[in-house]
C-alpha cells in the first residue's frame, strides 16, 4: 500500500462493555481514561505488584495474585458491581481461559469493560477472538522496524484484516508521536485508528494530593 492512500480516523468510541488489549513495554503501564465512560463507578484492578504507580488511582477494589479459586469469585462478584465498571488485569496476571470466556458473555448486558494490559512478548497469551479492541504504544523511530514485524504478526491473527503495509504506517504515526489502535467498527469489521496517549489522563485525587504534598515539602524546605 503506498502512502497516499493510508487514512487513518482518530479513535473516539468509548470502552464500555468491551473487552481490551493494550500493548505496554514492561516498564510502563498507561490506562485509556479518555476512552472510559466519565460516569465510571467502579474500578477493579488485578495485579502482581504493588510498587507500581498504578496504586495511586482510585480503585475500589484491589486483588493481587489470584488464585483459581480467587477468579471464581472475581466472575461471581463482577456482575454485581455498580455499572458502569471496569476491571483492569496488568501484564504479571496470567488470566484462565475459562475467566475470558465468562468475560465475553457477560460484561456487554452489565455495562462493564475489561482491560488487559499485555507486553509484545506476551503475544502468544492475548485471545484475539474475543478481544474488541487493542492499543498499541507510541513507537519511537528506531523500534519501527522490530514494531512492525509485530503489527504483522497480529494481523496475520486477525484474517478478515485488510492488508495492510505496516512499515509505511509505522513510519507515518511515529514522528507525530501517534498510537495505533486496532478495532472494530459499528458492523464488526476491523480498522485501524490513531490516538495520542499524553491525551488520555488521571482524573487522580491521590496523584494531585501527592504532587501538592511535594510542592508544599519543597516549599518548606525553602523557608528553613
Amino acid at each position: 500500500m503506498t502512502e497516499e492512500n493510508i487514512s487513518l480516523e482518530a479513535f473516539s468510541s468509548l470502552l464500555q462493555g468491551t473487552i481490551t488489549y493494550i500493548l505496554a513495554r514492561p516498564e510502563a503501564t498507561w490506562i485509556p481514561y479518555e476512552f472510559l465512560p466519565s460516569t465510571v463507578q467502579t474500578k477493579m484492578l488485578i495485579c502482581g505488584s504493588n510498587k507500581s504507580p498504578i496504586f495511586l488511582t482510585d480503585w475500589k477494589y484491589i486483588l493481587q495474585n489470584p488464585s483459581m479459586p480467587d477468579w471464581s469469585v472475581i466472575c461471581s462478584i463482577i456482575k454485581h458491581l455498580p455499572a458502569p465498571a471496569v476491571l483492569f488485569i496488568t501484564q504479571d496476571i496470567p488470566i484462565p481461559p475459562q475467566a475470558l470466556t465468562f468475560f465475553q458473555k457477560v460484561i456487554p448486558s452489565i455495562s462493564c469493560s475489561v482491560i488487559i494490559e499485555r507486553t509484545e512478548a506476551q503475544l502468544n497469551t492475548v485471545n484475539f477472538g474475543i478481544m474488541d479492541t487493542m492499543f498499541f504504544p507510541v513507537i519511537p523511530n528506531q523500534q519501527i522496524q522490530p514494531m512492525t514485524a509485530v503489527f504483522q504478526q497480529i494481523m496475520r491473527a486477525l484474517p478478515a484484516m485488510k492488508a495492510i503495509d505496516a512499515g509505511t504506517l509505522l513510519q507515518q504515526v511515529a514522528p507525530l508521536k501517534l498510537g495505533l489502535v486496532l478495532a472494530k467498527n459499528g458492523e464488526g469489521k476491523w480498522r485501524i485508528f490513531w490516538y495520542r496517549p499524553e491525551e488520555s489522563k488521571p482524573p487522580n485525587e491521590a496523584l494531585l494530593k501527592a504532587q501538592i504534598g511535594s510542592w508544599l515539602r519543597s516549599f518548606a524546605a525553602l523557608l528553613e
